[in-house]
């Protein structure tokens, strides 16, 4: 579900009626509708962590009142998990054993908790639910979004029969959300699950670029130091050449070796370290790089949070030659050539504009 402000986000969540018990379906129903319809009735000055603790707990003490008042819904209680993407992060608000699992490359991870007892006889018994209580125990997390995330929420149904290894070989088949939703769904039943089976899965195409002060405050952390040797590691970037030396910087070709993608590392020099004027500089020119989309302009390169121990920014590696290298080199460039390159030029001109 989408709502109106920027702010609040997209919201996917997904609950599982605690078995056993009268109304399991209806506690469900009635936490995700509750929840979504609260969530965005909240305003956005709270906050997406208040917004949405606040809407469960409302959900959750209408499902625990309806459970004490009307005895044909005794007992009604369900899991839940819901996802919020929101601007640059993921939020998780959590109880039960759903669980909402994170693809980033090829490494899954899961992002939840089950509270069950875990052991002995009773080892799936649930320890939380929404309407066990008056006061609701829940977990909440935030995770930074990156592009092509892939997020799978999904019942016990599903991962009670197939493990962590398979259901990252079926979200990284990469098919669209609602197919891989579907197969994975299919494959708990051919499994043999008997249980209640539910799968969403959802894609992160883009994310909003970074603002400034969130750059700033993330540089002005990150110490500059000696300029690297080919051959160096740095935070698992392999320097493999020298690009170009100037006054104030140096650029690296490198591969990085956690996805073995050639990339450009831009280390400024030590001897601006103390200069405050160059690292503002720096961090503007990210920014820009950052919001700027265009075939015509090179990228930045984000990292995942804790991956950078010093000062530098990546950008892709494009095979080629440089402006200066084809006017220096034979034969001269013609009219239809000029043309191109002019065109390209101002384009790019155009988008920074």
């Amino acid at each position: 579900s989408g709502g109106a402000g920027a702010l609040q986000g997209v919201v996917a969540a997904i609950a599982d009626g605690v078995g056993g018990h009268k109304g399991g379906r209806a506690a469900a129903e009635t936490a995700v509708r509750a929840f979504i319809d609260g969530y965005y009735a909240q305003p956005e000055t709270l906050g997406v962590s208040r917004a949405a603790a606040r809407s469960l707990e409302a959900a959750n003490s209408w499902i625990a009142a309806q459970s004490r008042v009307d005895p044909s819904l005794e007992g009604m209680a369900t899991t839940f998990s819901a996802l919020i993407l929101s601007r640059r992060n993921a939020f998780i608000l959590h109880v039960g054993d759903t669980r909402v699992y994170r693809l980033a490359g090829a490494s899954l991870e899961r992002l939840t908790k089950d509270h069950t007892l875990g052991r002995g006889d009773f080892a799936h018994a649930l320890l939380r639910a929404v309407g066990f209580d008056d006061a609701p125990l829940f977990d909440q997390g935030m995770h930074s979004l990156n592009v092509h995330d892939r997020f799978l929420l999904c019942s016990d149904g599903v991962h009670g029969v197939l493990p962590d290894e398979k259901l990252r070989a079926l979200l990284a088949e990469r098919g669209g959300p609602q197919e891989t939703s579907e197969r994975i769904v299919q494959t708990a039943l051919e499994a043999g699950s008997h249980d209640n089976v539910t799968a969403l899965v959802v894609d992160v195409i883009d994310v909003p670029p970074a603002d400034e002060r969130a750059l700033s405050r993330a540089f002005a952390a990150l110490p500059i130091r000696e300029l690297p040797a080919i051959g160096d590691f740095v935070d698992d970037f392999r320097i493999d050449g020298l690009l170009s030396e100037g006054r104030y910087s140096r650029l690296m070709r490198a591969t990085d070796t956690q996805n073995g993608k050639a990339v450009v590392l831009k280390f400024p020099h030590p001897r601006v370290a103390d200069d405050a004027a160059y690292r503002l500089a720096f961090v503007n020119e990210a920014w820009v790089a950052a919001r700027v989309r265009s075939p015509f302009i090179g990228e930045v390169v984000e990292l995942l949070p804790g991956r950078q121990s010093r000062l530098y920014s990546v950008m892709p590696y494009y095979e080629g030659e440089t402006l200066e290298g084809r006017l220096r080199r034979e034969p001269r460039i013609d009219l239809a050539e000029g043309v191109s390159i002019a065109t390209r030029l101002s384009r790019a001109i155009a988008t920074l504009h």
